[in-house]
């Protein structure tokens, strides 16, 4: 969860869109950490939508939309996927 709260807050996930040219300059232990800790969440699925939302403030209608939405951060980020997905407000 800390991975969450940290990395992946509200104010981060609106973001990163935006921060997408510095994440790709960010030292490799930093990027490695980022992906291990997504690959962790849409894999696992050790967060419910409430702790999510506990933690950042981002509402998901269920557990099908957070880990498709992690998923497609995950693609945003290391697999070249061209839009970075749109939280819900």
């Amino acid at each position: 969860m800390h991975f969450c709260a940290g990395i992946l807050g509200v104010e981060a996930v609106d973001d990163l869109g935006m921060l997408r040219e510095t994440f790709d300059l960010a030292w490799p232990d930093y990027r490695d950490t980022i992906r291990a800790g997504l690959m962790h969440l849409v894999a696992n699925e050790p967060l419910t939508v409430d702790q999510w939302f506990a933690l950042t403030h981002v509402p998901f209608p269920d557990q099908r939309e957070l880990r498709a939405y992690l998923a497609q951060v995950y693609a945003y980020l290391f697999e070249d996927f061209d839009a970075m997905p749109v939280a819900p407000q």
